[in-house]
This record gives C-alpha cells, sequence and structure tokens, in this order.
C-alpha cells in the first residue's frame, strides 16, 4: 500500500519540481534583468550629465551640441539624433518665472514661453536607448526602452570680487548727496572679502535690491540687513589666465608702435581709430575707439612692453550718436583699461545689446569712468548694455551717464560701484552671456 502512494504521487512531485523551477528561474531572470536594466539606467544617467555639463561649458566658447553628444559617446551612451536629444535654452536657477509647460524650470531656445529678457545659459540632454534584456524570453521581452535626462547651467554672478586681503572687497558708494541706487537685479552678489553698502543717502538701497538677488560674503556685509556672512571663498581660474588664453587667439594684437606721436592726429587702422592722449593726472594713456555695430566676436589684444606696463589703455567714444551701438568683440590688455569721457564727448554711447557682450579683460585695473583706482575726477563714458569687465586687480564703474547698466564686473581684487550728479542708478547684471567665469552645475528636471 505504502508503495503503490509514493508510486501514485512521484508524478505529482515531478510536476511541482517543474514548475518550482520555472518560478525560480523567471524570478531569478526577472532578478538578473532587473540589475542589468538598473545599471544601464545609472550609466546612461551619469552620461547625460557629464554630457550636458560639456554642452553647457561650451555655451561660452564652442558648440553645445557636438560637445555634448562627443561626451555622451566617450562615457558609451548612443549619440546619433534618433537616440540623443540635445537642447539649448533658458535654465531658471532663481525661480522667477512659473513652471514653464514641458519642465519645470527649463524652456528651449524657440519656444513661444522662452522669457523675452534672458539668454540661453543652459543645455539639456535627453536619451531614449533600447536595451536587449539578458534573459528576455522568461519576462516576456527581448528588449525595452531605457530614458534617461539631464539639465546642466551656468551659475551667473553679478558682481564677484575674489580678493581676501585687508581692504578687498566690494563697495557700493554714492559720491554725491543726490546720487542714489534705484535697483539692483539679475545676478548674485560675492566678494570674498567685505561687502559694503554706503551712500550719503541713508536710504539709498532700502527696498532697492531684488529678492533674487543672493548678497554673501567671506567677510561682514554692511549696510543692508540681510545677506550671508562668512560665506565660504569663490574660486575661479586665475583671470591672467583668461588674458593670455585671449591673446593666444585675438584677432588683432597692437602695441605702442600702432599709435601715432603723442598728441598727434588720430590714425585709422582696421576700421578703428587710434590716438596716442599723452600724459594726464592718471599718467600716460593710448585712445583706441572702436567702429560701430557689430565686431563679429573680434579679440582686440593691446600688448604694451615690459617698460610701458604702467601705462593706461584708455577707450573714448568721440564720434558717435547716443543711438549707436558697438556690439560683439573682446577687449583684452595687460595694462589698465580706462573708459572716461571728456569734454565734447558723447557719454551716452551704447555699449552691447541685441543679444552681444562688449568684454574688457585686464591684467591690471579697469577704471570705468569714476576716481578709483586713479583718483580723476571724470564723467563716465558709455550705457553698458551688456557688457562684462574683468581685471586682475580693481575694478569700479561710476555709472556714467547711464541709468541702466547691463554689466557683470569680475575683479581679482576689488569691485565698487559709484553714483553722480543726482542720477538714479539702475544696475541689472542680466548681460547676455553668462560666462567667464563658468560654474557649471545641474539642474532640476
Amino acid at each position: 500500500m505504502k508503495k503503490d502512494f509514493y508510486k501514485n504521487n512521484r508524478g505529482n512531485i515531478a510536476i511541482i519540481v517543474a514548475i518550482s523551477l520555472t518560478v525560480l528561474i523567471g524570478m531569478l531572470a526577472i532578478v538578473i534583468d532587473g540589475g542589468w536594466l538598473y545599471a544601464s539606467k545609472n550609466k546612461y544617467q551619469n552620461g547625460v550629465e557629464a554630457a550636458a555639463m560639456a554642452g553647457a561649458v561650451s555655451l561660452c566658447d564652442g558648440d553645445p551640441d557636438d560637445s555634448a553628444r562627443l561626451i555622451a559617446q566617450e562615457n558609451g551612451l548612443p549619440f546619433d539624433e534618433s537616440s540623443l536629444e540635445v537642447q539649448i535654452g533658458f535654465y531658471d536657477e532663481k525661480d522667477i518665472y512659473e513652471n514653464f509647460p514641458v519642465y519645470k524650470d527649463f524652456v528651449a531656445e524657440g519656444e513661444a514661453w522662452y522669457p523675452e529678457e534672458e539668454f540661453n545659459n543652459a543645455v539639456m540632454v535627453k536619451l531614449n536607448a533600447t536595451e536587449e534584456t539578458l534573459m528576455g524570453g522568461f519576462v516576456g521581452k527581448d528588449e525595452v526602452t531605457v530614458e534617461a535626462a539631464a539639465v546642466a547651467y551656468l551659475k551667473r554672478y553679478g558682481l564677484l570680487s575674489l580678493g581676501q586681503e585687508e581692504g578687498d572687497g566690494i563697495e557700493f558708494c554714492g559720491r554725491v548727496s543726490t546720487g542714489t541706487y534705484n535697483l539692483l537685479k539679475k545676478g548674485d552678489i560675492h566678494a570674498n572679502g567685505d561687502i559694503k553698502f554706503t551712500s550719503a543717502n541713508s536710504d539709498s538701497f532700502e527696498g532697492t535690491i531684488e529678492e533674487t538677488v543672493r548678497v554673501t560674503s567671506g567677510g561682514s556685509i554692511t549696510g543692508i540687513d540681510f545677506g550671508v556672512s562668512g560665506a565660504d571663498a569663490v574660486n575661479i581660474k586665475p583671470i591672467s589666465l583668461y588674458v593670455d588664453e585671449l591673446k593666444a587667439k585675438a584677432d588683432f594684437i597692437y602695441t605702442e608702435d600702432d599709435f601715432p606721436e603723442p598728441l598727434a592726429p588720430r590714425i585709422s587702422r582696421d576700421g578703428n581709430e587710434f590716438r596716442h592722449g599723452g600724459g594726464t593726472v592718471i599718467g600716460e594713456h593710448f585712445d583706441f575707439i572702436p567702429h560701430e555695430g557689430n565686431h563679429d566676436g573680434a579679440i582686440y589684444y593691446f600688448d604694451f612692453s615690459e617698460e610701458s606696463s604702467c601705462l593706461d589703455f584708455r577707450m573714448v567714444h568721440t564720434t558717435f550718436s547716443s543711438s549707436d551701438r558697438i556690439t560683439n568683440l573682446t577687449i583684452a590688455s595687460n595694462a589698465s583699461i580706462v573708459s572716461d569721457s571728456t569734454s565734447g564727448e558723447v557719454p551716452d554711447k551704447f555699449m552691447g545689446g541685441g543679444g552681444y557682450t562688449f568684454q574688457f579683460i585686464s591684467k591690471k585695473d579697469i577704471g570705468w569712468g569714476g576716481p578709483f583706482p586713479y583718483g580723476n575726477e571724470s564723467r563716465g563714458a558709455g550705457q553698458c548694455d551688456g557688457v562684462l569687465l574683468m581685471a586682475v586687480g580693481n575694478v569700479f564703474l561710476d555709472g556714467g551717464y547711464g541709468r541702466n547698466q547691463i554689466v557683470r564686473m569680475i575683479a581679482g581684487k576689488s569691485i565698487g560701484l559709484g553714483t553722480i550728479n543726482g542720477i538714479t542708478r539702475n544696475f541689472n547684471f542680466n548681460t547676455p552671456s553668462p560666462c567667464p567665469p563658468v560654474f557649471v552645475k545641474l539642474g532640476k528636471l
């Protein structure tokens, strides 16, 4: 009887074992495929993040699409257009705008909801790849779709002072009792040293700084009742290296020999005007007057000899109406750069605009129409409509006669902003180009 029992149930046990093995193998297949796909997803996510960051860096100098695809390829990702999508656009770092229709904080260039006053500062990379399953026959699918996406943007500092020595930092200084600031917006303010908001008018900064402007300092902050003191130092590639790189790829390199004799009539060269201004209270200076209009991204480098390295380079506007513009060029020098306006010259010359930046980069100081660091009382020259001022030493902007200055300022030592002649200044740090410097960060999608 017992023998018959075992004999009768042997077939049932075999069926149960077969079913159990099938289930176990199926579960094993799911675990193996799940782990494989999870690893693939991580690989793809890391890859699109690296590609997006490479694309964002190339917004400054290169082709973001090509750079993103190259890094995607180097990370083992499909980089063909059917699998990898690269979009250039604007990332709303500050959450200034309402959520965009497709992505919360990113909007691609050319889309209807792209904010009118903004510029491209971000690259988004999306991957839609097909992966074969390792044991697809057990899970019913031989291949599955894996998706990954990332956006990287360039953080923008409107004012950035890198100096950490005593006296370095940022100072807003009203030089005349009626000179005030009306608005500071569109860009963070940071000094590794102190930040001082001072003016003859004690209420000058009352309600004048947009809430989205973050003020941070490695030292102290005086004159406002908000901001973060004791913040970590910000470091970037040495500004002197930027100058050297610009010299290496400059379209035009000029020396003292390209200027006429002191106080001689101006001469024309490459469509621009040159003059040796002679000696003044700020020392001997050379005038360079770029031609009006678009310079097509030209880089002008002024290379003064070692003996005259203390000479000041001055840019003066003389023959233009206030409606003329000078756009899309970079002026770099191993000497100080002074922009000034004197008797009979037009102070309201527009520099920048139309989506282009006018860049001034110096291995010494930049004095823009004011006393710092030279001690002269000049009126200021030109209205910044997308200007970058960057110097190894100090940078000062008086504001001149421009009411609305769209400008970014970066200094290896100190930054000063002044007001004169009872004119209210609006400083907008939203210039067309967010670089240099480059601070690449991953955003949210």
